[in-house]
């Protein structure tokens, strides 16, 4: 292999680039990121053991070695995405929805609109929604965690925030134009502070939808590669 790549003239850097993009599932979240993260470790190895005297070559030949199985860091780069991406979705699906309840609870008792909710029997719908969004919010980060701790695949977490998310997000928007159908119709030439609310809570769900979304997508490129946490990173990058 180190023979046929130094004559043909292939950087065994590219090669080993181009090895992880095609064992990484597609789509991936993040894909040209992980790439980039990738190339750029690589090169600063290979740089280091230029200095100790190896040539180009074999410099990034030894820095491709110490970067290990391609399968097993496919995975766990994959698991890295699965953990995040259902973070992301657990912080919309709890601490999210309960901001939205909280905004719309301020503007009910406090709106200058000097508009009150009428009673509507859906309008439960967002309290037992809620309590179910927090709940699942929070078991599925100590889930997450748990799993980090065990080096265990955070897949079913992640898909279950997404699922949930999803569920919860068509489920407020549907009860809300139920309840209210929306209008952006202004009013003296400026949008009321209740449809400002309307507006901020569809911004929320459509964020909340997508996160989910991207959840999904993340937990099924953890199941194609057997991805865990065993190497995971939680913290910022």
């Amino acid at each position: 292999m180190r023979t046929a790549l130094r004559r043909s003239g292939t950087s065994p850097i590219e090669a080993t680039v181009a090895g992880l993009d095609a064992r990484l599932p597609r789509p991936t979240a993040g894909r040209r990121g992980i790439l980039l993260e990738v190339r750029h470790g690589l090169e600063d190895a290979a740089e280091a053991y230029r200095a100790t005297g190896l040539d180009r070559f074999d410099a990034e030949r030894r820095a491709v070695s110490d970067f290990g199985d391609l399968d097993r860091v496919a995975a766990d780069f994959v698991a890295v995405r699965a953990v995040r991406s259902g973070t992301l979705a657990a912080l919309f699906l709890g601490p999210g929805y309960v901001l939205v309840l909280a905004v719309w609870t301020v503007l009910m008792l406090a709106g200058p609109d000097g508009r009150s909710a009428p009673a509507n029997p859906l309008a439960t719908v967002y309290t037992w929604l809620g309590i179910a969004a927090v709940a699942t919010s929070a078991a599925g980060a100590i889930g997450l965690r748990v799993q980090a701790v065990r080096n265990g695949s955070p897949r079913r977490w992640t898909a279950l925030l997404g699922i949930s998310g999803l569920l919860a997000g068509t489920t407020a928007l549907l009860v809300s134009y139920a309840i209210s159908p929306w209008s952006l119709r202004l009013a003296g030439g400026a949008l009321s502070w209740h449809q400002c609310t309307e507006l901020f809570s569809g911004l929320m769900a459509a964020a909340m939808l997508t996160a989910s979304v991207r959840a999904l997508l993340s937990a099924r490129a953890c199941r194609s590669t057997g991805g865990d946490a065993r190497s995971l990173k939680l913290g910022p990058r």
